[in-house]
């Protein structure tokens, strides 16, 4: 008896309903984006100290009173409850409510890869602290605790902070972390981020769950992923990204056709390809772009780095292009493999 790809219980699929309504993708694109946060986080904390640390704080008194109350409305006791990444995401979204109450709490952040950068070595961190978790389940991770200390600010505007704390805590306290990275997303500056990151999670979910799929009979969908891709470029403004507009319409070219061959095509090739212009371009020129009360000399690296990092994405591109005419693209009239392969040799020197 041929043993399905996902072991032997498959009651739950035998109805032929599509495997996307059983299996919750969407925890699959959380951990990633959780992961990933934690992944920019780390990267502009290298940078920062390649700069020699330049002494900057966010010294701001009505962030360093947000940031103690925020952990003590969700951890009352002090514990350590609170997940590093969820803080800063909550920390986010306090910061970006009350600027409709006309408070500014100066918090630095840039927009990148995964959402929103709030640098944590940035922040007023005398009355906070960062500890690493002991229980077995989260070996590794690290949570905040506050620091007692006094802070003196208006008590007006503290009720309003308190207050949208409150609301923060009523809205998050007992959601899911994907809840709470889907409302982040909804601030991005772009819907062209919205729309990417709706694309990718399907992709790589679709190639992940492919044999499964296979088992059970089921289409791809092929179109509707093509769809996907052809929102997110049609919303993407050129007038903001002129530099990588030309870049961004070859990608497209090239994932577009590699979709057509979602069945057989190397599931690690497509998922660096769908990502490639995201992760290695587009985030290097949204940072510098935008972001509020980051140090100028960080900004001023990133900007100086753009041009190399242009080239190497323009290099790192080619290889891909490369794979996807030898292996994947076919054309109506096919060549015989020979052919192909001498063809392919033939070319190599001039993507190097």
């Amino acid at each position: 008896m041929l043993k399905p790809p996902f072991g032997n219980n498959i009651e739950s699929v035998s109805t032929g309903e599509d495997i996307f309504d059983m299996v919750d993708f969407e925890a699959a694109f959380v951990e990633r984006e959780m992961a990933g946060s934690l992944s920019d986080l780390n990267e502009v904390k290298s940078e920062w100290q390649n700069l020699g640390c330049p002494k900057y704080k966010a010294e701001d008194e009505l962030l360093a009173y947000s940031v103690n109350a925020l952990i003590r409305e969700f951890d009352p006791e002090n514990k350590g409850k609170l997940f590093q990444t969820r803080f800063y995401k909550l920390l986010f979204l306090l910061s970006d409510g009350l600027k409709d109450e006309g408070i500014d709490l100066k918090l630095p952040y840039f927009w990148y890869k995964h959402g929103p950068v709030v640098p944590y070595f940035l922040l007023p961190l005398d009355n906070i602290e960062m500890i690493v978790s002991t229980w077995k389940k989260f070996s590794g991770k690290f949570f905040v605790i506050a620091k007692p200390r006094s802070f003196n600010i208006q008590n007006a505007i503290k009720d309003v902070i308190d207050n949208s704390i409150c609301n923060l805590r009523d809205q998050y306290n007992y959601s899911t972390t994907k809840t709470i990275i889907n409302d982040v997303y909804l601030k991005a500056p772009h819907e062209f981020q919205r729309k990417y990151k709706n694309f990718y999670k399907h992709i790589e979910h679709k190639l992940c769950e492919r044999d499964k799929l296979a088992y059970l009979k089921q289409p791809l969908k092929e179109t509707e992923d093509i769809k996907r891709l052809e929102e997110a470029v049609n919303l993407f403004e050129e007038i903001r990204f002129p530099q990588v507009y030309n870049d961004l319409l070859q990608w497209r070219l090239i994932v577009k056709y590699s979709m057509n061959e979602l069945e057989r095509i190397d599931p690690e090739f497509m998922k660096c390809l769908a990502d490639i212009f995201w992760s290695n371009l587009f985030s290097r020129y949204l940072q510098v772009q935008e972001y509020e009360n980051m140090p100028e000399a960080m900004i001023k690296s990133w900007k100086k780095q753009l041009p190399q990092t242009h080239k190497s994405y323009r290099r790192e591109f080619r290889k891909f292009e490369y794979k996807f005419y030898s292996d994947v693209y076919k054309p109506a009239n096919c060549i015989d493999d020979s052919t192909r392969r001498a063809y392919n040799e033939c070319i190599k020197p001039l993507l190097k």
